[in-house]
C-alpha cells in the first residue's frame, strides 16, 4: 500500500489448495478461504501485489514454472 510492503498474504485470500471447490453452497465458494488480516487502505492509495505460482516463490533455483506454468500462458 503506497509503496510499504504488508507482508507475505497478508490482505489476500490465498487458498489452501488448487483443488476446485465443488460444493456450490459452501460458504468459501464466492471468494475461497477466509482472510485473517484485513489491511486498512485510504482512498486513492496506491495498491500492489506479488503473485507466483507457489506460496513463497520459486520452489527451486531451476523452477522453470515460475512465476507462472508455461502451460498457463
Amino acid at each position: 500500500v503506497n509503496g510499504v510492503e504488508q507482508g507475505q498474504l497478508k490482505g489476500v485470500r490465498a487458498p489452501s489448495s488448487n483443488n476446485p471447490i465443488q460444493d456450490v453452497s459452501h460458504a468459501d465458494f464466492a471468494c475461497n478461504t477466509g482472510v485473517y488480516t484485513v489491511l486498512s487502505v485510504p482512498a486513492g492509495a496506491k495498491v500492489g501485489a506479488w503473485w507466483g505460482h507457489e506460496i513463497g516463490g520459486a520452489s527451486g533455483p531451476n523452477d522453470l514454472d515460475n512465476p507462472i506454468a508455461r502451460m498457463h500462458k
